[in-house]
């Protein structure tokens, strides 16, 4: 500018160039504006979309929070059950102990259970044996009374047909007994009267 103070001509020119310069100035604001317009415009869609989005997205957390919230109730559940699990396997870890325990004892009595069969076994051949040897002995037994049964039953047929001389013989004894008695009295009788002066 301080080059200027002193050339009217370059001044003119200043002039013109400044006005040409604010010509295009105001070109370029009204382009800049209608650009800014268009931006403005492009914003509030981009805006609107992000706000969507932005919706969208705040409904997909809420979802995601609840699937969370569902997952830690699950995960919950499944250390309850985990929890539960140890504590059945360790029940049953006892119960098996105990199973093998029980197992083993009758196992035990059953081969006890065996060794007593075996001399059950044993016992029952003895007896059988001491059966058979009895039944032989009780057949022979049997034999024996009923050959004695023969024998009473031939006695008792034997006496029923001697009865009546036995009866008669025995009359006949005491009748002798009791002459003998007579005839010793009289005897004795005699021997005192033979001794009497």
């Amino acid at each position: 500018m301080d080059d200027l103070k002193n050339s009217p001509a370059e001044i003119s020119k200043f002039i013109k160039d400044v006005m040409s310069a604010d010509s295009n100035t105001e070109e370029q604001l009204i382009i800049d504006l209608e650009e800014i317009a268009k931006k403005k415009v492009a914003l509030k869609k981009q805006n609107e979309s992000l706000r969507q989005k932005k919706e969208l997205l705040e409904e997909e957390v809420s979802s995601m929070n609840q699937s969370i919230n569902v997952l830690n109730e699950s995960i919950e559940e499944s250390e309850n059950r985990n929890t539960e699990m140890v504590k059945q396997v360790g029940n049953l870890q006892i119960d098996n102990e105990k199973l093998i325990s029980d197992i083993n004892n009758i196992k035990a009595t059953n081969k006890a259970t065996s060794i007593d069969f075996e001399n059950t076994q044993h016992v029952i051949e003895t007896l059988t044996n001491e059966l058979e040897e009895f039944e032989n002995e009780r057949s022979i037994a049997m034999e024996r009374i009923n050959l004695m049964r023969n024998a009473i039953k031939s006695i008792a047929t034997e006496k029923d047909r001697k009865l009546p001389k036995l009866k008669q013989y025995d009359g006949m004894l005491k009748r002798a007994y009791t002459i003998f008695q007579e005839t010793e009295s009289r005897m004795e009788l005699s021997l005192k009267l033979k001794d009497v002066p």
